[in-house]
């Protein structure tokens, strides 16, 4: 990932705070994209956000 490559350390760092939490950074990926999937859904459906359409 682009992000993940030039910015390696805030990357890893942003992505421990925002979804990771207590988990184990390793493997990122799979927990990552599931917590952000669970979050945009929180926000779309219950804070009446509006979902990207696209």
């Amino acid at each position: 990932m682009i992000f993940e490559s030039t910015a390696q350390e805030r990357f890893g760092k942003e992505l421990q705070v925002a979804l990771l939490g207590n988990d184990a950074f390793e493997p990122w990926r799979n927990t990552g994209i599931d917590r952000l999937q669970s979050t945009c859904s929180y926000l779309i459906e219950t804070r009446g956000f509006g979902g990207w359409k696209g």
